[in-house]
């Protein structure tokens, strides 16, 4: 059995999470791999994709919205 460190788990999941890189990924194909956004106020989504896509523009959220 492989020991795996707590550091490749961390990579792992910020990975998985789209936070180690900015992506060319679509909006909707982020938002459905990361299972929803969440949010406590009305500009956290906003700040959320902009941390995850490279070309992310405040007007596409507005429009899938």
């Amino acid at each position: 059995m492989d020991i795996v460190s707590l550091d490749q788990v961390n990579h792992f999941l910020l990975g998985k999470q789209y936070l180690l890189d900015k992506f060319d990924e679509s909006l909707i194909q982020i938002v459905r791999d990361i299972c929803g956004l969440h949010a406590t106020s009305a500009t956290i989504p906003y700040l959320s994709l902009f941390s995850r896509m490279s070309n992310f523009k405040k007007e596409a959220l507005d429009e899938e919205l």
